[in-house]
């Protein structure tokens, strides 16, 4: 039935709405599957901190501690503290070394002991070794040295340390300022040093256990 409008004229029915094809009304999820397999195939193959760049170390003995990886690099880099690399001969880098070594444990102090007489022992002079006068200028008044390697309750010392200045009787001869102390005492090569001498080192060595002489 048709409708008169304010004009007055016959109005048709209205067109119908065109439905759209059921195609089009479909929604795509996910992604082609050769899409998906490159994706996750770069995602692999891409630089990350995560479970795919993990790397396993490989098991050929225990992992260092950080005390032991700092005790290489103070033996790799003791030579530059002498002017010359041959002979010890301390230059304005050691000052300050020797302050911090004496802060050290007697138990790190031996192990860097054991290591330098391996890395460098033509620079264990008896200077070295016994100890080194702390800055003259500021210690004006003051004999005090310190201790260096000549510490704890363990020390072997070799007569071949110290190159052009070998240690001989007067480093030996050091032991006394920790005879108390020491519990292991081995000494190598002092061929010209009469066993009377070490007799009497020997008898003020109270708590020594182990003695070794070559």
């Amino acid at each position: 039935m048709s409708k008169r409008d304010r004009h007055g004229q016959h109005q048709g029915p209205r067109p119908a709405k065109r439905s759209r094809p059921s195609s089009q009304l479909k929604f795509k999820f996910g992604g082609d599957a050769r899409q998906e397999s490159e994706l996750e195939s770069q995602q692999i193959n891409a630089p990350s901190s995560f479970a795919f760049s993990t790397r396993v170390p490989p098991l050929h003995g225990a992992i260092p501690s950080l005390a032991t990886l700092c005790a290489r690099v103070f033996v790799a880099s003791f030579p530059s503290f002498s002017e010359d690399s041959q002979v010890w001969e301390p230059n304005d880098h050691w000052e300050a070394v020797a302050e911090l070594l004496e802060m050290l444990p007697d138990v790190t102090l031996s192990k860097l002991f054991t290591m330098l007489q391996a890395s460098c022992p033509g620079l264990l002079s008896h200077s070295l070794v016994t100890g080194v006068w702390l800055s003259l200028a500021r210690h004006m008044h003051s004999h005090n040295y310190a201790q260096h390697f000549l510490r704890g309750t363990s020390i072997a010392l070799s007569s071949d340390l110290g190159g052009e200045k070998p240690i001989g009787k007067f480093t030996v001869g050091a032991l006394n300022k920790i005879a108390s102390e020491l519990v292991s005492l081995q000494l190598s090569g002092f061929d010209n040093i009469s066993d009377q001498v070490f007799a009497v080192q020997v008898s003020h060595m109270s708590a020594l256990q182990t003695l070794s002489l070559r």
